[in-house]
């Protein structure tokens, strides 16, 4: 340790002095990867803003105690406001107890640093850090903030709620020269928002952001602690949790290596209400499919127009792939359902267009419009969602995205929500396609309609495409 009065040391030397409860300091037994951490968090040079992921057992929150009464002890300015977001209220309280305990084992701290339910304070200058859970953290302003510390940053819900709290943060960030953000967790999924809206703009931000990930495991687990720890976690969370990779949980339907094989460019715009992704325009004698996906209120209303092609147009008698034309997604509120006759007009119109496209709907959302529709000239036909049928659309919008069978227009309402469809078993051995607690799935869903009515049994061989083929006089 530099130096042995604790009154003049400054920035990252308290960390070193802090003492564990082993009764060594902290920078005897920091790893690398801490101390590297730590320097460049109190360095007066840019960046100052940092994201920091480490596995289970990375000293995440000893660390972030460690960090926050280094701060408010030399850097932090008089009265000056920092804050620390844990994920949840149990996480808040063991970081103010790592901070409490820093600060009964080393003594020269307990004459300046006070730790009370929530806060940190520096009794001399009137700075001080508080700590608060991610629920709790709603009502706070963040005036003059100039520390700001995001707990296991990627484990944050997919909710609006966690999202305004980091948009707050962020601002706030900006509007505070000198500020430093830190976003300290283990890996998280790709399809996170922690992921695709923060992570990937620090990678590509040099110059306000430093990124730093460690792998795991962590250098002090022993190989018996690891074995016990693999028996308890699924592949997936062993990966994010202690080898510290970002890696999708076993029940996401679609990847985000699956999404980019499919997408194609398209022509994509919205009003707040309805966006449309328009891949191609309709072909003379290509046979064409709507699915459609009735939503009211909550629920999006989704039109789906696709078609099947060759996977190799010398080979018209093999695999075949389904290619999503066109969505339009309408999303209904309390001050604008959306009205079930619009949807029935545009069948009636644009049906057509698509070479007297078949259109494909539940009769129990579509109140009798199958019905309607048939008597208007257009060829509709009533799809039920059964047990079978559910696990049927499951099963083809997997299927054909993770066997490169399928084109989609590249769009970013459609990417998110693809991305955060997850399957679950409805009953033993039947799937089902389900959506995070704030997301969507009912463009999933009608993909997968057209998928399972367009390809069938065709996605996995060549066999029944021929036959499909014969039936219809194609073959001579």
């Amino acid at each position: 340790m530099p130096g042995s009065d604790l009154a003049v040391l400054a920035g990252p030397d308290i960390m070193y002095a802090l003492v564990l409860e082993d009764g060594r300091r902290w920078g005897e037994v920091a790893a690398d990867f801490q101390v590297e951490d730590v320097e460049e968090i109190f360095s007066p040079e840019r960046p100052n803003w940092h994201f920091l992921t480490r596995g289970r057992g990375g000293s995440k929150t000893s660390d972030i105690a460690g960090v926050a009464l280094s701060w408010l002890y030399a850097d932090a300015p008089p009265r000056a406001r920092g804050y620390v977001v844990a994920s949840n209220s149990e996480q808040a309280a063991i970081l103010i107890d790592a901070a409490a305990g820093f600060v009964a084992r080393t003594p020269v701290l307990e004459d300046r640093i006070e730790v009370e339910n929530e806060r940190i304070i520096n009794r001399d200058s009137g700075a001080w850090v508080r700590v608060l859970s991610l629920s709790d953290s709603g009502s706070w302003g963040l005036r003059d903030t100039h520390l700001l510390i995001c707990d296991e940053f990627a484990q944050w819900p997919e909710t609006r709620g966690a999202k305004r709290v980091y948009t707050a943060i962020r601002s706030t960030v900006q509007k505070t020269p000198g500020c430093r953000l830190i976003l300290l967790t283990s890996a998280g999924e790709p399809s996170h928002w922690s992921f695709q809206q923060v992570f990937r703009k620090a990678l590509s931000d040099k110059d306000n952001w430093r990124v730093h990930e460690v792998p795991g495991p962590v250098p002090w687990q022993s190989p018996e602690d690891l074995a016990a720890l693999q028996r308890e976690l699924r592949p997936s969370e062993y990966e994010r949790l202690v080898l510290n990779r970002w890696t999708e949980d076993e029940d996401r339907a679609i990847s985000e290596e699956d999404y980019d094989l499919a997408a194609q460019p398209a022509d994509v715009r919205t009003d707040g209400v309805k966006t449309t992704a328009r891949l191609s325009y309709p072909k003379p004698g290509v046979k064409y499919v709507i699915a459609v996906d009735i939503g009211i209120l909550n629920d999006a209303t989704v039109m789906c127009v696709a078609h099947k092609e060759p996977l190799d147009p010398n080979e018209p008698y093999g695999p075949h792939r389904a290619v999503v034309d066109y969505l339009e997604r309408w999303q209904g509120s309390k001050k604008r359902p959306v009205q079930v006759s619009e949807v029935e007009d545009w069948l009636v119109a644009e049906a057509p267009k698509w070479n007297r496209a078949e259109v494909y709907a539940d009769p129990t959302q579509f109140r009798g419009n199958v019905q309607n529709l048939n008597r208007r000239g257009v060829k509709a036909s009533e799809w039920n969602f059964t047990a079978t049928s559910v696990g049927e659309v499951a099963t083809a919008l997997v299927s054909t995205f993770r066997t490169r069978q399928i084109h989609v227009p590249d769009s970013k309402v459609l990417k998110e929500e693809l991305l955060r469809v997850r399957l679950r078993e409805s009953a033993p051995g039947v799937t089902r396609l389900d959506h995070d607690r704030t997301g969507h799935d009912d463009q999933a869903v009608t993909i997968g309609m057209a998928c399972h009515i367009l390809l069938g049994k065709t996605m996995w061989g060549q066999g029944a495409a021929f036959m499909e083929a014969f039936i219809a006089g194609g073959i001579a």
